[in-house]
Parts: C-alpha cells; sequence; structure tokens
C-alpha cells in the first residue's frame, strides 16, 4: 500500500504533450480514403475518428470512498526501546472521468506548491487511490485526509482543463479546414467519383468537442 506521488515540478509541460497530439492531424486526414467523402455520414464518422485519436477528454471528479484497510504494527525506537503502534491503513478510492494523461502533465512550469500540499496523485487504472495511515480504524477521517492530500491534484487537473476545453475547440476546427481541404482534393482529381465536399455548417462541432 504506496501512494503513487509526484511533484509537480517534475512534470512535463501540457502544452508540448497537446503539440504532439496536435501534430498527428495532417498525417489521420492524409490516410482518408477517397470513398469516404462519399457522402455526409461516412465523413463525420471520419471526423468522428479523428477528433477520438486527438482530443483530450477533461477530468470530473467523483466523491471519495472508503473501500479497504489494511491494519499494521508500526516500530519507533527511542533511547534503544522499541515502541510498538497500532497502525491502520486507509485505501480511499476517488473515481473519476475524463483522460487520466491529464494528471501526468502540468499547465506551467514553477506550478506553485505548499508546504502542506506539493504532491500530485497519479492514478492507477481510471481510480485515484490515497492510502491514509491513522492510529485507528475511522473511514470518515481518512476521507478528510484524503480530500486534503487531493488538494494539489485538483487545482492542477483543473488548470489542465480550462486549457484543453480551448484547445479542443481550436483543433476540432483544424481537423474540419483539413478535411475540407482534402474532400476539395479528391473532388479535382477524382473526378468518375460522385464525392461531397466537406462543410463545416453540416457538423455540430460544439457538440462533438
Amino acid at each position: 500500500m504506496k501512494n503513487n506521488f509526484i511533484s509537480p515540478r517534475n512534470l512535463p509541460l501540457m502544452s508540448d504533450y497537446m503539440r504532439r497530439r496536435e501534430n498527428n492531424i495532417i498525417t489521420l486526414v492524409d490516410r482518408l480514403g477517397v470513398d469516404e467523402f462519399t457522402d455526409d455520414i461516412k465523413m463525420n464518422a471520419a471526423l468522428s475518428r479523428i477528433k477520438a485519436s486527438i482530443l483530450l477528454k477533461p477530468v470530473s471528479f467523483g466523491e471519495p470512498q472508503f473501500e479497504d484497510y489494511k491494519y499494521e504494527v508500526s516500530t519507533l525506537m527511542l533511547k534503544n526501546t522499541a515502541i510498538e503502534n497500532d497502525l491502520y491503513v486507509h485505501k480511499i478510492c476517488i473515481p473519476f472521468t475524463g483522460d487520466k494523461e491529464i494528471f501526468k502533465y502540468t499547465p506551467y512550469s514553477n506550478f506553485p506548491i505548499t508546504e502542506a500540499n506539493k504532491v500530485v496523485v497519479i492514478p492507477f487504472d481510471e481510480t485515484l487511490i490515497v492510502y491514509v495511515a491513522l492510529d485507528v480504524l475511522d473511514p470518515e477521517s481518512a476521507i478528510e485526509q484524503a480530500r486534503k492530500i487531493m488538494q494539489l491534484t485538483i487545482h492542477l487537473v483543473k488548470s489542465n482543463n480550462a486549457m484543453i476545453e480551448m484547445w479542443n475547440k481550436s483543433v476540432t476546427h483544424q481537423i474540419v479546414e483539413k478535411m475540407r481541404g482534402k474532400s476539395e482534393q479528391y473532388h479535382r482529381f477524382v473526378p468518375e467519383k460522385q464525392l461531397n465536399i466537406f462543410h463545416a455548417p453540416k457538423i455540430d462541432i460544439q457538440k462533438q468537442a
């Protein structure tokens, strides 16, 4: 039972990660075949596939839940005397939705930390796990302690979410424009095909973003 913590100062920049994903747009659009521009249904399906590969889903948190505990005995040496204490390690799980990669990047360098809040919790799969050690079995107190530990993580994720929401809209526009250009290219050079020109008004960009 070990916490998966890291200092935000040791995390790479979110903007660099988004740029790497954005650089894949041209490759993905270039891979689209001519048949994917024969009707609106196929074009919208292609748009959805590319967006799923590029865009990021902002993170939303659920309520912390006590899941389990482990009893341990801690030993403290004082003046050559071993003192044993009961220790209850509470396992607190915080569910979330969205892309877990968002936890692994910082919105900007020198992200502010304090002595009380200086680590970010990195998730296991689709759940954040915080282990809280108390000298009694007390799930409610463990949950409150986990909330305090999570404060910096939530702040970092919310900052990343704000960047992502703006970026998703910008990138969606780029994808639409690249697909429009691709459809016009096919329309010019493959005259034997009945092709549609890809037009943004046929796509509900805000809904799909």
